[in-house]
């Protein structure tokens, strides 16, 4: 049934209609109490489809109109904290089957590597009193061999020390014989190393 209210120009459409075409909406599309948008195939949800503008973004509000969520047309995915709440990401298996995979996080660098390349960084960032964005902290991983059958990684795990400079204070890296790895603590001579229980050296000091 379709019906033409003219005095308001709402239109009311009703039962369950089907369109077969292209539906184009110019304004704002609302869409009824616990609704679901389904799709027996594959669905795709395209930003600035015919790339008239810049930094166009999908953006999630809440019952407020504050912004929770966001992702550009660059793969920038932002969480936004707010007054509802810190935000906050949760991987949650909920299989209870044994066979099932625990929660994973991959970094994947598809394109054909180099040594000494970068493979994901996780930044801890703030303001400084000044206002200024600051990096406090950083673990980076690192392909430090990539030929094919040599392959050897890297791990950082990095601080700001003092002067807003960022130091590596643990690196954890391929060393120069297969299954050994090479573990340096600390930067710098002058750096203190704290050991709070006993330590159990193997075979030599160096």
């Amino acid at each position: 049934n379709l019906v033409i209210y003219n005095d308001t120009g709402n239109i009311q459409i009703g039962d369950t209609v089907e369109i077969t075409g292209d539906l184009t909406v110019s304004g704002d599309l609302s869409i009824g109490n616990d609704a679901e948008i389904t799709s027996v195939g594959s669905m795709v949800f395209r930003i600035d489809s015919d790339n008239n503008e810049n930094s166009q973004t999908f953006t999630w509000k809440d019952n407020a109109s504050d912004t929770i969520a966001a992702l550009n047309e660059n793969g920038e995915f932002t969480v936004y904290g707010g007054a509802l709440g810190d935000p906050h990401i949760t991987l949650h298996q909920t299989g209870q089957n044994v066979a099932y995979g625990p929660p994973l996080l991959d970094f994947y660098r598809e394109d054909t590597l180099v040594d000494n390349a970068d493979l994901g960084m996780i930044r801890f960032i703030a303001r400084d009193s000044a206002d200024n964005s600051q990096t406090y902290a950083q673990i980076i991983g690192h392909a430090e061999e990539s030929g094919s059958g040599t392959e050897g990684g890297k791990i950082k795990l990095q601080v700001a020390t003092h002067d807003g400079e960022i130091q590596t204070g643990v690196l954890i890296e391929d060393g120069d014989a297969e299954d050994e790895i090479d573990v340096t603590i600390a930067n710098g001579s002058s750096s203190l190393t704290t050991v709070a229980g006993n330590l159990n050296v193997t075979t030599n000091i160096e």
